[in-house]
């Protein structure tokens, strides 16, 4: 793994883990722990979390395969993670 894949890997890493510490412990926390809530937070965690792992794997993609992007290659790997996450479309008996 070259050393560019690396510094990315760490930078989401601490992007992901940065947001954990902001909480006061003199504040009323702002989360209502039931299980539809926790449900909800597990569901997004793990959807924000593929979605940087696949968006630091378009980076590695473009940079291991040389591949031509047209724009930014910010923009591709955003496109990229979403078109992975994307559900694939189901037929519903249109013609």
């Amino acid at each position: 793994m070259g050393r560019t894949m690396m510094v990315r890997l760490l930078l989401a890493a601490c992007l992901l883990l940065g947001g954990l510490a902001t909480a006061r412990a003199d504040e009323a926390p702002a989360f209502v722990e039931n299980s539809a809530n926790l449900a909800r937070l597990r569901h997004m965690t793990e959807s924000l979390t593929l979605f940087v792992v696949l968006h630091e794997l378009g980076h590695f993609l473009v940079d291991v395969l040389d591949a031509p992007i047209l724009g930014r290659e910010e923009d591709a790997a955003d496109r990229f993670a979403t078109l992975m996450m994307t559900p694939p479309v189901r037929a519903t008996g249109l013609p």
